[in-house]
């Protein structure tokens, strides 16, 4: 199991780097990286846990109705490419992990475009590219795990 989960923190890992690089570069993430995300990582479970793929592929739905609701409310300012990024963490990495991803990423953006916004370098509804804050959620979701339970403990203490 913890070599199944190297190759997919490997994989994940990939996919977020380069999806961070052109989301900042051009505001795109490619279809094209995300099926070779999902292609990869299908045969990493199709190897190491074959039973499990119809779980993984059912977080993976639950997580794009989820986001696909929250853009349509949002109105254009969830971006398509980071929705199908998230559904595609939650085919790799599970339910757990994808969840603490999502908080971790939205609590850092939502601090870092808070503080941007007070000292001026932020116009209110300004687009941001989001896939940077993906990537340090799974950074945070993924560090060990003394670091990531403190920071889940101070959240929250200051959120409720």
């Amino acid at each position: 199991m913890a070599f199944g989960w190297d190759w997919m923190q490997t994989v994940t890992a990939l996919v977020l780097g380069i999806a961070t690089l052109t989301d900042l570069r051009t505001r795109i993430i490619p279809n094209r990286l995300l099926a070779a995300g999902f292609v990869l990582m299908a045969a990493i479970h199709g190897t190491l846990q074959p039973e499990k793929v119809g779980e993984y592929l059912l977080v993976a739905a639950a997580v794009l109705a989820g986001f696909m609701i929250m853009a349509s409310v949002a109105k254009g300012a969830v971006g398509g490419g980071d929705i199908k990024l998230f559904a595609l963490l939650g085919f790799g990495l599970g339910l757990e992990t994808t969840w603490r991803i999502i908080v971790f990423s939205h609590v850092l953006a939502g601090v870092v475009m808070l503080l941007l916004w007070l000292v001026g370098r932020l116009k209110k509804g300004a687009l941001v590219p989001f896939a940077p804050y993906i990537f340090a959620g799974f950074l945070f979701a993924t560090w060990p795990i003394s670091v990531r339970d403190w920071f889940s403990f101070s959240v929250f203490v200051l959120f409720g």
